[in-house]
């Protein structure tokens, strides 16, 4: 017996509507490309000529004919980027008739969260296999290419922390080499957005500020040593942002 693959089970997963928007949309949508197939469902959802159920399967429908012609799961998230780049480029040409003709813009409908997060994990245990090491991840670069973040930040945050509690160096590190080797994933490697590198800042910072607390430092201190971090740009806007907070309110409470 043939083993049901990844993509197989998403597909049991497309609802019977998914044919609607052939119904409903017509030859043109019919006989359209798959990344054009992505903008009228994006547009017929904003004219509200198919509900978000209609969209989403039909959607799913488009997205998993295009990827699962890939030999492997880097080809299947190669071939996600690239139709998902298309589309967005293709209805941004939309949004300019649109918007001359007085319509609404239509925002683009990202593939489903699910299959995008599916495309990275299939793509990082092939390209890195189990219990990578940091230097095995740079394969992250690439999901965050063919990706969204708000889809598949939860992902690289997850494969990077998981390297990170793994990684000989970055135990050893003091505050600055940790953050430095964050940064260096980020800015250096393409690996993480401000969005997860934040997440792992804040456990870094955390982590040093109960230190800092339990050792007597006072928040006057701490605060002098974050701006020296802010300076040489150890740490993201967001990052800083949040421990200025923390360490204010840690002054009002005579810490």
């Amino acid at each position: 017996m043939r083993p049901i693959t990844l993509f197989c089970l998403l597909a049991l997963s497309v609802p019977l509507f998914a044919d609607a928007a052939d119904e409903k949309l017509g030859e043109e949508y019919t006989n359209a490309t798959p990344a054009t197939k992505l903008v009228m469902l994006s547009v017929a959802k904003a004219d509200k000529l198919l509900d978000y159920k209609e969209t989403d399967g039909a959607h799913l429908t488009v997205v998993l004919a295009v990827v699962s012609g890939g030999e492997n799961a880097e080809a299947q998230l190669r071939l996600h980027g690239e139709l998902r780049t298309t589309a967005i480029e293709e209805l941004k040409a939309v949004n300019v008739a649109r918007k001359e003709a007085g319509q609404r813009t239509a925002s683009f409908v990202e593939p489903a969260m699910g299959i995008q997060q599916a495309l990275a994990v299939a793509y990082l245990a092939e390209s890195a296999g189990a219990q990578p090491s940091i230097d095995a991840l740079a394969g992250l670069a690439l999901v965050r290419e063919c990706t969204s973040w708000s889809s598949t930040t939860s992902v690289v945050h997850a494969h990077a922390a998981e390297a990170l509690s793994r990684d000989a160096a970055f135990h050893e590190a003091d505050l600055r080499g940790k953050l430095g080797i964050i940064k260096n994933m980020a800015e250096e490697r393409q690996m993480l957005s401000d969005h997860e590198r934040t997440l792992l800042e804040k456990a870094v910072l955390s982590e040093w500020m109960a230190s800092q607390l339990a050792s007597d430092v006072g928040s006057a201190q701490m605060a002098e040593e974050l701006d020296g971090l802010k300076r040489s740009k150890m740490v993201c806007f967001f990052t800083s942002s949040w421990a200025d907070k923390i360490i204010s309110n840690l002054t009002e409470l005579g810490r």
